[in-house]
């Protein structure tokens, strides 16, 4: 199930099919029976840009039946539209992609070889920030490699 702060449930659905075709955050989500919970923070000024800011959270249960939660914030959705779990799933396999390579093969992925120091320093910083993120879903995927293969095979939705 998937539940959002004003009550809306999602049943599962059997979608997101074969690791290998990719699918979208929600469909990953409902396929594995992971349960989001979404409270909206209300809009934020970032620089001159005006978002949307939300606290998310993902619980499942492993086979175990131990718990598994994740908690962040997310504020990549502009002016006051409804939360779209859809891209909110998709910049965190991003980011937790980028926060499994190693700093010289993130900068080579980046195609960082002639950037500047000033540069250099900023995507560091965004680097750091993608290795917690990914400490954080390897803690909330667990041991479950097909869990996670599916997981890094999230597409972004298409506008």
């Amino acid at each position: 199930m998937t539940t959002s702060s004003n009550g809306a449930r999602i049943a599962a659905a059997d979608a997101c099919g074969d690791v290998h075709d990719g699918c979208l955050g929600g469909d990953f989500i409902r396929h594995h029976r992971i349960t989001c919970t979404s409270w909206d923070l209300g809009t934020v000024h970032n620089g001159p840009h005006l978002r949307q800011q939300w606290t998310l959270r993902m619980e499942r249960h492993d086979t175990t039946g131990t718990a598994h939660t994740m908690t962040w914030l997310h504020d990549w959705n502009t002016g006051t539209g409804a939360l779209d779990w859809d891209w909110a799933v998709f910049l965190l396999a991003r980011d937790a992609h980028d926060g499994r390579l190693s700093w010289p093969d993130y900068r080579t992925e980046n195609h960082l070889s002639g950037a500047t120091l000033t540069e250099l320093i900023a995507e560091r910083e965004y680097w750091i920030r993608c290795v917690h993120t990914w400490h954080h879903i390897r803690d909330f995927l667990g041991a479950d490699a097909s869990l996670t293969a599916a997981f890094f095979n999230i597409t972004p939705p298409e506008y």
